[in-house]
């Protein structure tokens, strides 16, 4: 682990190439002994939240719920289960090895650089076919088709306006067959492009956008920056690949001293005000009740008091009220699944099958009746016969 510190910088280099922020190794040292660094604590924070908006959540960032909170409540969605990052104070005065262990949990749990990098190359000119053309270039090529206003239609008569619509039908359709034999003269000319270049650098064949930049170094020259920019993130994804198991062993280091501190009881508490504006963003977003807004109270929630979260169990590894208990009492389980919505789950299965059993009665009485109709039916065509024998009976005499 002589290496630790360029491993870190290349993790730093990656991070701030993707999310545009400024971490550093020095960062990543203080967080790992808790120093509780205010400009530590503010990058870990903002890296948190990048992050987290960059992967996306299902959980919306309302004005309500600050950005804090919002990683809070998208963390606890996906599993993570530590009380002392949710009751972590807004004011940046303590938990920076916290917010490390989140971020690195969030990296590793959801694969983000992978994620990141191959969404970063999707997006670059490497994944295009064709390049953009500019908004100008297709305003000044487009013809356009002048619409009558409601005021000027009715003006006209009804067998002009009739006309008029026929006519935008007309070049509507005739718009329609250009685009039409306008994309059958891409593909070919695309086609055309590929048999030309198969084999170039080494790759099956280039896209049309590629050999317009071979063909054209003035239009080289001002894409180089984006491309220079993509070659370092998949240069620094491709070091990190090879060295990630280094930094990881390093972080068991860091949990290690953790749960050091964890068996000492010498744990920094946490911010009780934190902790329930996360319990009430947590109710809120589970729908179970409207938050209470008393500034001595907890929201309409048990108070808990961090001194009991953080206090030494029997085997002096735990503490008596675990995570997964104030999770639990938050409407919460180990996993970060919302109970409610289990619930919700289970009552709309209940009600699938009374609509189910509804149909299937319901289906019964329809076959009942239709027999019955049936049978009436029958039971008239025959009177029906009857009566006509007898009257041809009656004539016959």
């Amino acid at each position: 682990m002589s290496d630790i510190k360029a491993v870190i910088q290349l993790l730093c280099q990656h991070l701030n190439i993707l999310l545009k922020v400024n971490l550093k190794p020095e960062n990543f040292r203080l967080a790992k002994f808790n120093n509780n660094n205010p400009e530590t604590i503010q990058e870990l924070w903002d890296t948190l939240v990048k992050l987290c908006k960059a992967l996306g959540s299902k959980i919306s960032l309302s004005e309500k719920c600050n950005s804090q909170v919002w990683v809070k409540l998208r963390l606890a969605s996906q599993g993570y289960n530590s009380a002392e990052f949710y009751s972590l104070p807004a004011d940046n005065t303590s938990g920076s090895r916290e917010l490390l262990l989140a971020l690195m949990w969030i990296i590793a749990n959801e694969n983000a650089l992978a994620t990141l990098t191959q969404e970063c190359v999707r997006q670059s000119p490497l994944c295009q076919e064709y390049s953009d053309a500019p908004t100008q270039e297709v305003l000044n090529g487009r013809s356009t088709v002048s619409i009558l206003n409601s005021q000027s239609k009715k003006a006209l008569s009804l067998e002009d306006q009739i006309n008029y619509c026929l006519w935008l039908a007309n070049q509507i359709k005739y718009n329609i067959n250009q685009i039409h034999d306008l994309e059958e003269e891409r593909i070919k000319n695309t086609h055309k492009v590929h048999e030309a270049t198969a084999g170039s650098s080494g790759l099956p064949h280039l896209s049309v956008f590629e050999t317009k930049l071979v063909r054209d170094p003035e239009l080289l020259k001002q894409w180089m920056p984006k491309l220079s920019k993509l070659n370092d993130l998949l240069t620094t994804h491709s070091k990190w690949l090879k060295k990630k198991s280094a930094f990881w062993e390093w972080m068991g280091t860091v949990v290690e001293l953790k749960e050091k501190e964890l068996s000492s009881n010498s744990l920094q508490q946490g911010d009780e005000s934190a902790l329930a504006d996360f319990v009430n963003a947590a109710r809120m977003y589970a729908g179970t009740r409207t938050p209470d807004t008393g500034s001595n109270t907890m929201g309409g929630c048990p108070r808990f008091f961090i001194s009991s979260l953080y206090a030494k169990s029997t085997n002096n590894l735990v503490r008596k009220a675990s995570s997964s208990d104030l999770l639990a009492d938050m409407g919460l389980n180990e996993n970060g699944v919302i109970i409610h919505a289990s619930d919700w789950l289970a009552q709309i299965d209940t009600e699938l099958q009374d609509i189910e059993k509804m149909r299937h009665e319901k289906l019964q009485e329809l076959n009942l009746l239709l027999q019955s109709m049936t049978q009436k039916l029958g039971i008239v065509a025959i009177a029906d016969v009857s009566s006509g024998e007898v009257e041809s009976e009656d004539c016959s005499k």
